[in-house]
């Protein structure tokens, strides 16, 4: 028994040398679930009356928001995500529907998250940038390209959820 236990550590530890890929994938849906979270919509909401409810701030496509209905958002933390999420798993922040705003928390300047999302062939709805009030130029030039309205608010994380669940209730 000592000997197999010993092997097993051996194997980890060699594994999170590399990075950990293997130990990750065995963590599964509790390791996604620390670098974010999906919220799913029991009916669809205005996407010009989810950016109001978080005092978003546009800064890119303000025209589209008006037409446009997302059906949940997902908080994603940003340097997490681009550190420790696998590729092929970056599908999974979208949950049930694209038609959805993407949140990314702990973002300094806004470029990451738009180069992640031009990369991929999905697009959100809305893309909001938590915790600055700035984007980055090279972000906002993706943003345009691709068009996907980029919004920017300071609202606490917590203070988001509470609101968009007042917005759910209402709506």
């Amino acid at each position: 028994m000592g000997l197999v236990k010993k092997i097993v550590e051996a194997l980890i530890e060699l594994d999170l040398q590399r990075g950990g890929w293997v130990v990750k994938k065995l963590a599964g849906e509790k390791l996604l679930k620390d670098i974010f979270e999906v919220f799913e919509f029991p009916k669809g909401v205005s996407a010009k009356d989810f950016v109001e409810n978080i005092e978003g701030k546009i800064h890119v496509h303000e025209n589209l928001l008006s037409e446009r209905i997302i059906y949940g958002y997902t908080i994603i933390d940003s340097l997490r995500a681009i550190l420790e999420l696998p590729g092929n798993e970056f599908i999974k922040i979208y949950g049930s529907t694209t038609d959805r705003a993407l949140v990314f928390a702990n973002v300094s300047m806004g470029r990451s998250p738009l180069v992640a999302i031009k990369v991929t062939p999905l697009r959100p709805a809305i893309v909001v940038l938590h915790n600055i009030t700035q984007v980055d130029e090279i972000g906002i030039k993706i943003a345009e390209k691709e068009g996907i309205p980029v919004v920017t608010t300071i609202l606490p994380l917590d203070e988001i959820k509470k609101r968009i669940n007042g917005l759910l209730e209402r709506a």
